[in-house]
């Protein structure tokens, strides 16, 4: 009774010997790298947040022991923290800001194609500030640090409105009305490239606009430049032209820490179009601004 299971354990035995001489094939190198890299590929948000953090890493360690002397011989013009690294840079490593903040923003395109987040930096404007604003509970609103730097004959009423001196030429900006509200078009620093937005097989036709036209009150009660919500900008890739530090909003019934993002506005009928930087209240379904206390009645 016993000889039928040693017969059968003997010949698991020598399948298991024979299968152990028998070499496997080993797993190909590229499917394990495909494995891997698929691991370590975030969702976008969070990748957004990976290259944030790595970007603010990079202006603490290489930007701010520079900032006094860039902020004493280059004051106005543009670098920018990308994927990492401040940039651009010299032969010899050193930091080289431009002037124009268009060929900036072609260089670190060209130069890190799959960039998801970008510090651009107004040599000058960066860093923690403090805006009061009154008592205005609008979440779109522009004061007057917004005129400020934009054009060297800007011109504001304390009523409302603001228009530009030129010589002897005086445009009006926007006149005002009963509740002080001027609707600019607002739009991404620099429009992206024309193959990248256009849909046209006509070499010559115009690029469209990437746009909106927003309403904003006028105070001369909100300190800083411009308010707007996160949700207005939806399209316009304001993760690339976020601004280091952030905007402690003091108001009467509105308060919060804002971040910052360079946006371009343009006045219809005017020939004035500019580059300026914002704050941006979260999106309304996010609760990351503080409720400002109440007085009691």
């Amino acid at each position: 009774m016993l000889r039928p299971t040693l017969f059968v354990l003997l010949a698991a035995c020598c399948l298991r010997s024979l299968s152990a001489q028998v070499p496997q094939p080993a797993p190909k190198a590229i499917d394990a790298g495909a494995v891997e890299i698929e691991r370590e590929k975030p969702p976008m948000e969070d990748r957004v947040t990976a290259e944030r953090d790595r970007n603010l890493t990079a202006y603490v360690r290489d930007y701010l022991p520079a900032r006094e002397r860039l902020q004493e011989h280059h004051r106005g013009e543009w670098v920018a923290i990308v994927s990492g690294k401040l940039v651009p840079r010299g032969p010899q490593g050193q930091i080289e800001p431009i002037k124009d903040l268009e060929k900036l923003d072609r260089q670190t395109r060209a130069s890190f194609p799959k960039a998801k987040h970008r510090f651009m930096i107004r040599i000058g404007d960066e860093g923690d500030r403090t805006w009061g604003l009154g008592m205005t509970n609008k979440r779109f609103t522009i004061g007057g640090g917004f005129l400020n730097g934009i054009a060297k004959g800007f011109q504001h009423a304390a009523a409302g409105g603001f228009w530009i001196v030129d010589g002897d030429t005086k445009t009006s900006v926007w006149s005002g009305g009963p509740d002080h509200d001027t609707a600019p078009f607002v739009g991404p620093a620099i429009q992206p490239p024309h193959e990248a937005i256009s849909k046209s097989t006509d070499p010559e036709s115009e690029p469209p606009r990437i746009e909106k036209q927003i309403p904003l009150l006028f105070t001369n009660l909100c300190e800083g430049t411009a308010l707007l919500g996160a949700e207005s900008l939806d399209g316009f890739d304001v993760e690339l032209w976020e601004l280091p530090g952030h905007v402690r909003v003091n108001g009467l019934s509105r308060r919060g820490l804002l971040r910052r993002v360079w946006v371009h506005f343009r006045f219809d009928g005017t020939k004035y179009a500019f580059v300026q930087h914002v704050a941006l209240w979260p999106a309304p379904r996010e609760r990351s601004v503080e409720p400002a206390p109440q007085p009691r009645k």
